[in-house]
């Protein structure tokens, strides 16, 4: 029955004659059926094994089958399945047009006005999903789940966004805004209460942000990755801001906590505007009578040396050494004379 409705042979029928099962038939009115009760259904297509219960086609620009509920609380549409697709939607032609008005689309979802569709190429779209409506957090494709993804993107570009925000994430105060992982071993235990999440494999880069056309190569094994190649002496790579605590904070262990770095005898490494503070600094005070002083409780190395200059105005008085001891974290000042008033000396540790 299923190959006689997709290939019908006509049978000989006026308007108005009855419709008898295993014919087809043809007329040029309607045929409506109408169930006055309440529940249940007007028409029923069932089929015993694996064919279709019921075939709509449309031979011109119609619809092969259309669904409408026209009281409040009705779908126009619905579809079930044990453990395929509920509903399924082809556009199978491999050559689509592009332009105004252009439909290459597998399924069409719309919430609102759909007029200002007929302006726009849909077409190479599985699914398309449109909102025009008043409310604030209206979308026109939702995905949701329990326990598992939401939506999911597959593809050379996963997921795409355009428009006042291309993607906007929002999380509760103990999950993640965004994630981002590049990574062959799926996505790591990570910790919740952030924005944003850039993760990837030894070798990789966790998050990286440029300007300027020109595709970069970031620094591998590197977790935050900057770069300006526009807007000349005004370009900025990374730029942090916090109006009472701390712009940049970079942070080590046993390693080297922040790096100022230029490649160039013509670049400047490191530019200081404002003042520096430095906690391995200091000023220690000579009491009258005494020509040295001792600074305790610095960690020193074999690499470390000491700058020390007098803050007192003492004619004929100056420093005269400097001696560190690394294995006692400590360091003694010497003066060329012991003072007659107390005097002060400023120093600083490097390295």
């Amino acid at each position: 029955m299923t190959a006689r409705f997709a290939n019908p042979s006509h049978a000989a029928a006026a308007n108005n004659d009855p419709v008898l099962v295993g014919n087809d038939y043809q007329g040029s009115l309607r045929t409506s059926l109408q169930n006055t009760t309440g529940g249940g259904a007007s028409l029923r297509g069932y089929h015993a094994t694996n064919g279709i219960g019921v075939v709509g086609q449309a031979d011109g620009a119609g619809y092969g089958l259309q669904a409408l509920a026209t009281a409040s609380g009705g779908r126009g549409g619905f579809g079930s399945a044990l453990d395929k697709a509920g509903m399924t939607g082809y556009s199978t032609t491999t050559t689509p047009t592009h332009g105004a008005g252009s439909e290459n689309v597998g399924v069409i979802g719309v919430a609102g006005d759909a007029s200002t569709l007929a302006t726009q190429d849909l077409s190479e779209t599985g699914v398309y999903g449109f909102c025009d409506t008043s409310a604030t957090n209206a979308s026109g494709v939702a995905g949701q789940s329990v326990q598992g993804v939401g939506v999911l993107g597959i593809g050379q570009t996963g997921s795409f966004g355009f428009g006042q925000f291309g993607t906007l994430g929002v999380a509760d105060e103990n999950g993640i805004g965004l994630y981002g992982s590049s990574s062959a071993g799926g996505i790591p235990d990570v910790f919740g209460g952030a924005g944003v999440i850039g993760q990837a494999d030894a070798g990789g880069t966790g998050v990286v942000g440029f300007t300027g056309p020109t595709e970069i190569q970031p620094t591998p094994d590197v977790g935050v990755y900057g770069r300006s190649d526009t807007g000349g002496t005004g370009g900025r790579g990374l730029v942090g801001f916090c109006s009472q605590g701390i712009g940049l904070l970079g942070q080590t262990d046993t390693g080297t906590g922040l790096r100022a770095y230029s490649g160039t005898n013509t670049g400047v490494a490191l530019r200081v505007s404002g003042k520096a503070a430095f906690d391995r600094s200091g000023k220690l005070t000579f009491s009258a009578g005494h020509s040295n002083v001792v600074k305790t409780g610095i960690a020193l190395s074999a690499s470390s040396f000491i700058l020390a200059t007098l803050q007192t105005n003492v004619a004929g008085l100056f420093v005269q050494a400097v001696v560190p001891s690394a294995s006692g974290s400590k360091f003694t000042i010497y003066l060329n004379k012991a003072p007659t008033v107390n005097v002060s000396v400023a120093w600083l540790a490097v390295n």
